[in-house]
């Protein structure tokens, strides 16, 4: 994935593969977290919830936690 603008400062890279790019190698990142990062870069709280079109009291992400990485 490539990331661009706001916070997220240019010319790095964010973890690694093997060689054949299929094992992870280093730390593994779920998309709720990319999802927390997005909402913490746009100055909101990813642990706030939301009340959604069914007026239920939702969770902004899945758990997910910020990418520090990606917005120092």
């Amino acid at each position: 994935m490539a990331l661009a603008g706001g916070p997220f400062r240019g010319g790095r890279v964010i973890g690694e593969t093997d060689a054949k790019g299929v094992e992870i190698k280093g730390p593994r990142f779920r998309v709720p977290d990319l999802f927390a990062t997005f909402y913490k870069a746009c100055g909101i709280d990813p642990s706030k919830k939301f009340f959604n079109r069914e007026g239920k009291l939702v969770k902004a992400t899945d758990g997910g936690v910020p990418i520090t990485e990606l917005l120092t």
